[in-house]
């Protein structure tokens, strides 16, 4: 019976360590785990969940695929994210990203990670879809010792779950392994820590129409933060309170010891603060109306007497609608930064309603 192969590479988000290969891996499979890996160790936006979109393949099955221990053989999916990022890299080099700033979100979010590694509880953070949740998690992430994001989508099930928290830790398991394996695993790797496991996009494990298996799931997490005593941060939209706060799941509800009010928009101060960053190469070009523009067109508002905000923005309007556009449409074509420029690009090239 042929070996499995124990090499070193570079494991998906967690940096360099022992890999034990199934046997049925090809030197070519572990070759492209390993490039895979690479590439999303070069940037924090990278996930494995958005590599799996961006590749058609289900999210749990690339996770088992980079790690080592899919119980089939892994080379149609390998190439099908190999093709992916082939894709993504041809756009990226026609991008220009939009900088990060740390803003509100970043730092609410930072607040509960924090309460939560104190306290070792449960803490909920919920935000309007396009409020830069995801971003500052990513960021955070990347930038906190011992913390832990995983990504949930709805097709997650438990032991994709187990699976992804497991990989994410470094653990070393054996193909197949059932999901309290998995589960045990996890809670002696963590136990006596001060590590913070945070999963964005929590509310998606128990959408309605998986209700039953997202409770499991959710279940599961909250024996990981008992057993071994670690904070939990799950983030999501204000759906959310759908499972957590109207006791479909009274045994999480109870352990959050904070859940900070819902975001509703980001304020303007962090759309001029991403807007100056990203524009910075227009210099004086950028001024108040320009700003005004913008936050307008990404859907702030303002009381007309006060000035006080009325309503938040969309920061996914403006990263990845109005900057680019301007770009693109706009200074790219030889026009000047301009009010009137950005209600052009808002109103012709993304079909938004602004006011002159």
């Amino acid at each position: 019976m042929a070996q499995a192969a124990t090499v070193t590479d570079l494991h998906p988000n967690n940096g360099p360590s022992a890999r034990t290969w199934a046997a049925h891996y090809t030197p070519e499979d572990q070759a492209a785990a390993q490039r895979i890996a690479l590439w999303l160790e070069a940037s924090p936006e990278r996930s494995i969940t958005s590599l799996a979109r961006l590749a058609g393949v289900v999210r749990g099955t690339l996770s088992m695929c980079l790690s080592g221990t899919y119980t089939s053989s892994p080379t149609e999916q390998l190439r099908l994210a190999l093709a992916a990022i082939e894709s993504a890299t041809d756009r990226e080099s026609e991008v220009v990203a939009v900088p990060y700033v740390a803003g509100s979100v970043h730092q609410m979010l930072g607040v509960a990670i924090r309460r939560a590694r104190t306290y070792r509880s449960v803490v909920v953070f919920a935000g309007d879809v396009g409020t830069g949740k995801t971003r500052a998690a990513r960021e955070l992430a990347r930038s906190t010792a011992q913390l832990t994001l995983i990504e949930a989508t709805g097709e997650m099930s438990t032991s994709d779950l187990l699976a992804e928290i497991g990989t994410s830790l470094e653990l070393s398991l054996a193909p197949g392994a059932s999901a309290a394996a998995r589960l045990s695993a996890i809670v002696r790797k963590l136990k006596g820590s001060v590590h913070v496991l945070m999963i964005d996009e929590a509310d998606t494990l128990a959408a309605p129409h998986r209700r039953d298996r997202g409770v499991r799931s959710l279940e599961a997490l909250r024996r990981i933060r008992d057993l071994a005593e670690v904070g939990l941060v799950l983030i999501g939209t204000p759906a959310i309170d759908d499972v957590i706060g109207r006791g479909v799941f009274d045994q999480l509800r109870s352990r959050t010891n904070l859940r900070p009010e819902t975001v509703r928009g980001v304020p303007r101060e962090d759309i001029e603060a991403v807007a100056r960053a990203a524009l910075a190469d227009q210099g004086e070009a950028v001024t108040l109306d320009v700003l005004n523009a913008l936050w307008r067109a990404a859907g702030g508002r303002q009381h007309k007497d006060t000035g006080a905000q009325t309503r938040g923005a969309s920061m996914r309007v403006l990263v990845e609608g109005l900057l680019p556009g301007l770009r693109d449409f706009g200074l790219a074509r030889g026009k000047d930064l301009s009010p009137a420029l950005v209600r052009a690009v808002a109103k012709q090239a993304l079909g938004l309603s602004v006011e002159d």
